[in-house]
């Protein structure tokens, strides 16, 4: 959940999205660096390995450019998106992957935050991070979980709380809809980048 007191009232009513997306990628505000490529050995922070958005989607692009399996020169885990943003704002980072709900917030919440630092450039479109129930959830209790929440979103409340952290709805997807987060992976490994480095 993403910590930012101006939407806590709007999480409550609203978890998360089905949505597509852009993650930014953003250096420091002076850095000289125009494309991923000038960034070759530099100091690159993700939220977390596991990430999608902060390493995933970021390591698509970067994997063409590698060497040896190697591109960065050290990769430093924060442990959050905002906390990417501030290592790149402070100098302990050359580069983060921030998706687009987080850097959508700081500009609107927190813009202080993103003082001295800029985008680059930005991933390939892929899935926003889906709802979810208990696993062995049976297909009726699937469904009922979905119609509840394209009900919710027809209440102008709901609607309301969605506006206040840039959710303007739900849409149900098939799961395959998600191997294109896979595919980034593989194609990554095949070009001899099987991990952000």
């Amino acid at each position: 959940m993403y910590d930012f007191e101006e939407v806590r009232g709007a999480h409550e009513v609203l978890w998360n999205r089905i949505a597509r997306k852009l993650e930014r990628a953003g250096v420091a505000e002076d850095s000289p660096a125009t494309e991923l490529l000038d960034l070759r050995n530099a100091v690159c922070v993700v939220n977390s390995h596991q990430s999608h958005s902060g390493a995933n989607a970021l390591r698509a692009p970067v994997a063409p450019l590698n060497r040896g399996g190697r591109f960065f020169s050290r990769i430093v885990t924060s442990g959050s998106h905002p906390a990417s943003v501030a290592a790149v704002a402070r100098g302990e980072a050359d580069l983060a992957a921030i998706d687009c709900v987080t850097y959508a917030h700081l500009e609107r919440y927190r813009p202080s935050r993103l003082e001295g630092t800029r985008g680059l450039c930005y991933t390939a479109h892929a899935p926003g991070i889906p709802f979810v129930t208990r696993a062995g959830s049976g297909p009726d209790r699937i469904r009922q979980l979905q119609t509840a929440l394209l009900e919710a979103f027809e209440e102008p409340e709901v609607r309301a709380a969605g506006a206040a952290v840039f959710i303007d709805g739900v849409e149900i997807l098939p799961l395959s809809a998600y191997d294109r987060i896979i595919e980034f992976q593989r194609l990554a490994i095949a070009q001899g980048y099987p991990e952000l480095r």
